[in-house]
């Protein structure tokens, strides 16, 4: 446990300060007004405080009738809760929904009590509703969504309602999920998109009657826009979202999809309508241009959309510019969560906390929801995603490093400040029925049922239907769960506080909102829970604050879409946004709330209204509540700000087209279990003078079946294409030159080929040839590197042993030889220093000592960095008196520089991340079991880590059985098999084990003899890194960093590590920096980057190697 001293709060104070309750009187300044913030708590225990209904009044449960249910299984997406202050007395109200009985209005009393007030007969189920002021008469209306009849719109005339659907324009046949809203055509009238989910899913027919032709299923015409076939399986199709515009006079027109207001990725008019699975959509500005966007979470297997606004024009994002999405996305929010600036974006889904739950519950999708993706959408993955905003129109997918990549089956996100520390912190709704994808009870309902009796009719088998999913059902565990409470910790992580921020009593939460009940400027909670009491929780948390609330101009008069800044003397800014609707299924109070950190001095509010204008208010003050009135602002002028910073690279698209291709090998075929492919890391390059013009030249490698490439710089701006007739029987791993003209060597990995070989290619006038020239005693290669070793004046080689073939994690034996002026020999007296270094993926000579001796550096898989002292020709492991012993990780590259300009060479070492589903530390350090379970001769391999000091496995239970059979007698369910620990499953088989106890990308500065490690920054860790270069790009004095990162191997979650867009570093100040304007944009697996003078300008660019894609070359424009 964490034991927070912020949470520590004096008892015995009390806060007593009066409150003045009249909402708009007349402004200050001409401006605004401010009022002294109401605290009158005794008890400030630093947590939310559950209050007892009985005291409060506010008695409401979203019963759910189990049988009601079993007929229209959508009833369990549950119901929503919309909090305003409906009545304008200063207090904010609530209405909360019913699905299956009688929606609420409660007006607030004071002191945590209400009363429930009297609406118009209201038909229908409920699920969604919205306070708006439609109108613009200053008194918020009431939309309300229901489960299968369009909106209901409650018109507010004086505080008293009105239904006025009929004539609205926005009844119908549809079933609304949540609303939202904004002014979408800046005519100041507030418009309404809805998230639209199909009233009933068609499984609950029962059956559906099919034709099948020559064998396969054919859809019928009438089920054209309803059921789409996948891999032999029949999906259901969702259904059209709707969006309305404002006509004034609270009427609406319905826009239709295809008319031009909706825009594909490339401009072009949509040819036919979205049918999706909506059951959220928000609006938010998150590229800073003054427009609303909007985002809309989409259930199953339709992807979510995001739509930038283009001013009264929706365009579909480009899908290349946010690479991941989640695949059930329940709700959305949006939070600077880092406070950069820049709007990010994070979206729910259902993954279970717990790596035990996660081992019992089936995955919400399969290959048949797969193939559905269509090219240019993003990978669907079922977890959380969170959309770190880079500033320019790119998102870095960032869930697992910052930890939100897992909180149960979500609904509802909401970011708001609950410790008031400045920075946002996270809470999430939870919870189901029941655990529907428990496989134990899935398997027995497989087992169970039978073919439907033909003979009866389909009213009739809707009925058995719906008896035999109700008694199904019943098998099902419950899975109730807590509102869930992430902190904010200021440093890019988010801790998990729902035990001590109050939130964890169980239910089935649905829709959440924020209202500032008691008055005393931070807000409180409403959750509507189902088939239990609807909760109100007060904030009792104590840190100074500040409370805004706009009055916009008519109709607007919300300020809905405009941003409020409070702005800080030492420049920690925070950005709020006046949104409308938009939670799951809810709607929250509009009352915006900084918490100051226990700063009470030095901000300033500014307000960016929706019409434009702005209004600022210095010098404002902590504890109190500003009421800031739009009819006072201004327009300021448009200042030009003339940006004098260029791209340090521009990207040269045009100097070559090298295409890698990488074949088709089964790494499963040698080793089921393996975490990832070993066999794709190419295409290897080299940048070199090959033919000793002075002019920079590059040579590519290539995979089995391919040929290696080789551009000669012409010198002027050009190159020339050579291209080896030679196929390459397997992958090529380095290539490297010894300083001949016209000749270069390679080294085959043998990862996919028996034999390793050193091949001389030798360059002709418009042709190479390709001879071999030593065969290695070595099974494969992981890394290679050359020095003059034992200083005789010729170079020496280092072969890094890479993974054995169907052995992995285990290596081939690393090889120093020596050369001999005739050829070269084994060094046999070095050998015993390296025959325990793994898995070497990278290798480096530096002479740290300048004795001419060169020491060895090297990394690897499950291994500890190694540096090895030189003396007189003699390797030494010398790691822990050098300060690296510690540390194992996957590590897949080093660079040697001197990062800090002290005169002293440093490196920089490549890791796997922080943003993967691995974790690794000291204490609980990521493990992997291995050995021959099976004597087949392979090993087969358990992925494991640490829970309460017990080593259990990562991965499901049918993962491990393809390999381990026997484990079919061991375990007798899922359940069983998911509480089991390594030791359950191998029983007395024999295993070894390695372990990795970081998996950061690092620094290692020189100290003199000694290093000290850096962790690089947060932007390093985005994906693996697979390769860097070190130089002073922009000339400033101080290194650059560029790194070649992403991986696209991964088996083990079938994910793509593809987060980085290309990072650029500098070392500044005794910190790492990312360089922002780096000009550096590409995607790609990049594993390879390397420094040369492509234009001849005596400036150093870069050239990325792309795996199964385009190599990019990056011009030096400083």
């Amino acid at each position: 446990m964490v034991f927070d001293m912020r949470n520590i709060f004096v008892f015995f104070l009390i806060f007593i300060i009066n409150y003045n309750t009249t909402i708009y009187p007349k402004c200050e300044n001409n401006n605004f007004i401010k009022k002294k913030l109401t605290i009158t708590k005794s008890n400030l225990s630093g947590k939310f405080k559950l209050i007892d209904p009985t005291k409060s009044g506010l008695i409401f449960k979203n019963s759910v009738d189990e049988w009601a249910a079993s007929l229209n299984r959508t009833f369990y997406n549950g119901a929503g809760v919309a909090v305003g202050d409906y009545n304008k007395d200063g207090l904010p109200d609530i209405f909360l929904c019913s699905v299956d009985g009688k929606s609420k209005l409660f007006k607030n009393l004071g002191e945590f009590t209400f009363r429930e007030e009297t609406l118009p007969n209201l038909k229908y189920g409920h699920r969604s509703a919205v306070f708006a002021d439609l109108d613009g008469n200053d008194w918020l209306d009431l939309i309300i969504g229901t489960i299968e009849n369009g909106i209901i719109l409650l018109s507010n005339i004086n505080g008293k309602f009105k239904d006025i659907t009929e004539n609205s324009g926005l009844n119908g046949i549809y079933s609304p999920m949540t609303i939202a809203l904004a002014d979408i055509n800046n005519d100041s009238y507030i418009d309404i998109y809805v998230s639209n989910n199909r009233s009933r899913d068609i499984r609950d027919e029962g059956s559906v009657k099919l034709a099948r032709r020559n064998g396969q299923i054919i859809i019928p015409p009438k089920y054209k826009d309803r059921l789409i076939m996948s891999n032999g399986v029949i999906k259901e199709y969702g259904a059209e979202d709707h969006l309305f515009i404002n006509q004034i006079n609270m009427r609406f027109d319905k826009v239709n999809w295809t008319d031009g207001m909706f825009l594909d990725s490339n401009g072009n008019k949509l040819n036919k309508v979205p049918l999706d699975w909506g059951l959220a959509a928000a609006f938010h500005d998150v590229n800073n241009d003054g427009l609303q966007d909007l985002y809309v979470c989409n259930d199953f297997w339709t992807p979510d959309r995001f739509w930038l606004n283009l001013g009264g024009r929706f365009q579909l994002h480009d899908n290349s510019s946010f690479k991941k999405i989640s695949a059930s996305s329940m709700g959305v929010d949006f939070s600077d969560f880092d406070r950069d600036g820049d709007i990010d974006v994070f979206v729910v889904d259902m993954l279970s906390r717990e790596l035990k739950n996660r081992k019992r519950q089936m995955h919400a999708q399969n290959k048949s929801d797969n193939a559905l993706r269509k090219e240019n959408e993003p990978m669907q993955v079922m977890r959380n995603t969170f959309l770190s905003n880079n500033g320019d129109g790119t998102f870095a997918e960032v869930s697992k490093m910052v930890g939100l990549s897992a909180s149960e089956w979500s609904w509802s996100p909401l970011f708001i400040d609950v410790d008031l520390d400045g920075y946002e912190d996270l809470l999430i709704t939870a919870g189901h029925f029941k655990d529907i994808q428990d496989l134990d009870v899935n398997a027995l309902i497989k087992n169970k049922q039978k073919p439907r009796d033909k003979r009866l009719s389909p009213e009739r088998r809707k009925i058995e239907f719906a008896k035999e999913m109700m008694q199904n059902n019943r098998l099902y565990p419950d899975l109730k769960m807590p509102v869930i409470a992430f902190r904010n910790n200021q440093n890019g992580q988010f801790e998990d506080m729902t035990k001590i921020w109050g939130t964890e009593k169980l239910g089935v939460h649905h829709g959440i909102a924020t209202g500032d009940f008691d008055l005393d400027g931070d807000l409180d909670l409403v959750v509507n829970n189902m088939n239990e009491n609807a909760a109100v929780y007060e904030n009792t948390f104590w840190s100074p604050r500040i409370a805004v609330v706009l009055k916009g101009l008519k109709p607007n008069t919300s300020a809905i879409g405009s941003k409020v800044y409070l702005q800080s003397s030492d420049g920690f800014n925070q950005i709020k946004e006046v949104v409308s609707g938009g939670r799951y299924l809810s709607d929250s109070e509009d009352k915006i709330v900084f918490g100051l950190n226990k700063i009470n001095t030095g901000f300033n509010i500014k307000v960016r209204w929706k019409s434009g204008n702005s209004s600022t208010i210095k010098n404002v003050k902590a504890n109190y509540e500003y009421t800031i009135d739009e009819k006072y602002s201004s327009r300021e002028d448009a200042v030009e700000v003339k940006n004098n910073i260029k791209d340090l690279f521009t990207d040269n698209e045009n100097l070559l087209n090298f295409v890698h291709h990488e074949n088709d090998f089964d790494d499963l075929a040698l080793q089921p279990l393996l975490p990832f492919k070993l066999s794709k890391t190419g295409p290897a390059v080299s940048v070199v003078d090959i033919n000793k013009d002075e002019l920079d030249d590059i040579i590519f490698g290539c995979s089995k079946g391919g040929s290696i490439t080789v551009y000669l710089n012409n010198g002027a701006g050009g190159v020339l294409a050579i291209k080896d007739n030679y196929k390459f029987d397997d992958d090529i791993n380095s290539i490297f030159h010894n300083d001949e003209k016209n000749i270069f060597y390679s080294i085959n990995r043998g990862f996919e080929l028996d034999v390793v070989s050193v091949k001389k290619h030798t360059l002709n006038k418009n042709t190479i040839s390709t001879e071999i020239s030593m065969i290695l005693p070595i099974k494969s290669v992981g890394s290679f590197a050359r020095a003059d070793i034992d200083n005789d004046g010729d170079i020496d080689y280092f072969i890094g042993g890479g993974a054995f073939p169907s052995k992995y994690p285990e290596s081939s034996n690393s090889l120093l030889l020596l050369n001999n002026k005739n050829g070269f020999s084994q060094d046999l007296a070095n050998q015993n220093v390296l025959s325990t270094s793994g898995i070497v993926n990278s290798a480096v000579f530096y002479d740290f000592e300048s004795d001419g001796y060169p020491e060895l550096i090297i990394a690897g898989h499950w291994q500890p960095v190694r540096f090895f002292n030189n003396i007189n020709g003699r390797l030494s492991n010398q790691s822990m008196k050098r300060g690296i012993d510690k540390g194992s990780g996957l590590w897949n590259c080093l660079k040697v520089g001197d990062i800090n300009n002290d005169g002293l060479m440093d490196f920089i070492v490549g890791n796997y991340g922080l943003n993967s589903k691995y974790i690794a530390s000291e204490e609980n350090p990521l493990s992997i079991v291995y050995g021959d379970f099976n004597d087949d001769g392979s090993y087969e391999l358990i992925e494991s880590i640490y829970e309460n000091g017990i080593l259990v496995p990562i991965r499901q239970f049918n993962d491990l059985v393809k390999s381990m059979p026997f484990l079919y007698d061991r375990f007798q369910s899922f359940n069983q098999y998911s509480s089991a620990s390594v030791a359950d499953v191998l029983g007395n088989k024999n295993a070894k084990i390695l372990q990795v106890h970081t998996l950061e990308s690092a620094a290692y500065l020189n100290l003199g003899k000694k290093f000290t490690r850096a962790t690089l920054p947060n932007c390093a860790q985005l994906a693996p890194i697979n390769d860097v270069v070190i130089s002073d790009f922009n000339k400033d004095s101080n290194q650059d960093i560029i790194l070649a990162q992403n991986y696209f191997n991964n088996i083990t979650g079938n994910e793509l590590l593809n987060a980085s867009d290309g990072v650029v570093l500098t070392y500044v100040d005794k910190n790492f920096k990312e360089v922002k304007r780096s000009g550096i944009k590409l995607g790609g697996e990049q594993n390879f980057v390397e420094i040369g003078d492509f234009n001849n300008d005596k400036k150093p660019d870069v050239i990325f190697s792309v795996n199964s894609n385009k190599s990019k070359i990056f011009i030096n424009s400083n």
